[in-house]
């Protein structure tokens, strides 16, 4: 009797990748886990999945334009749409699901599956943010007025999640 299933002929439809790294003295871990028709990332600072978004992207490619002002060419991220589907809104979220999605895009312009996002973020440490020379956050506001947690991302998490997401590729 010969095996129906070799070991040679199969392999593991899922694929799963992960890091870890401490940013700003908190840890932080990102997982990728790439199925037929999704792929699911999870970035977490409190070891749980967190709140779930669903990001789709609205144009296949990155775009490009010419400026009046200049001849040079700038090319701009793909259009996402996010739709949260467990957890509070929260406009912070939107921009790291986005930026993620945006990432997969550019590594891999030919890729279509949708993108599912869990994110359990900490709080900006406004104390930690204000006795700061630099201003090392960005406001979604652009109000200049008081940052508040959901409105302010920290540049160096934002630089380090976009090195983890690329080192996590499954697409």
């Amino acid at each position: 009797m010969t095996s129906l299933l070799s070991s040679s002929s199969i392999t593991f439809p899922i694929k799963t990748n992960q890091t870890a790294r401490i940013i700003n003295d908190v840890h932080t871990e990102v997982l990728v886990t790439g199925f037929n028709d999704r792929i699911f990332v999870i970035l977490t600072q409190y070891g749980k999945v967190g709140s779930l978004l669903r990001t789709t992207l609205d144009s296949p490619l990155p775009t490009t334009f010419h400026s009046d002002a200049s001849s040079s060419t700038t090319e701009s991220l793909p259009l996402t749409t996010t739709n949260f589907l467990l957890g509070s809104y929260s406009l912070k979220y939107q921009v790291y699901a986005s930026l993620i999605t945006s990432l997969i895009a550019q590594d891999n312009p030919k890729e279509t599956r949708e993108i599912i996002v869990g994110l359990a973020l900490l709080k900006t440490q406004n104390k930690i943010k204000k006795s700061s020379p630099n201003d090392h956050t960005i406001n979604l506001n652009n109000d200049g007025g008081d940052d508040d947690d959901d409105t302010t991302i920290d540049k160096e998490l934002f630089h380090e999640v976009s090195a983890m997401i690329r080192e996590c590729r499954v697409w």
